[in-house]
């Protein structure tokens, strides 16, 4: 089936059910992998937030830390991409 290139908000019904629709088109865009500006911004205010919470937690394995470390010592600049 060929899936749609938008979807489409209604800004009728209650709240409850526009945030429930808003919440369906993140989600359909995080299905579809999309790279939406928007999407991405928001995800990174959710991670953001997450990590400085604390409710979000990384994992390095210890050779990776060690790495890190040694390389800031030496004054390497390091940089980690993510798309």
């Amino acid at each position: 089936a060929k899936m749609p290139k938008a979807i489409l908000l209604e800004r009728a019904g209650t709240d409850k059910e526009q945030i429930d629709a808003i919440v369906a088109a993140v989600e359909w865009q995080m299905d579809m992998d999309r790279k939406a500006t928007g999407l991405k911004l928001l995800q990174g205010q959710v991670w953001k937030g997450g990590y400085a919470s604390g409710e979000l937690r990384g994992h390095l394995f210890d050779d990776v830390a060690w790495a890190l470390r040694f390389w800031n010592e030496k004054g390497v600049k390091v940089c980690i991409y993510s798309s």
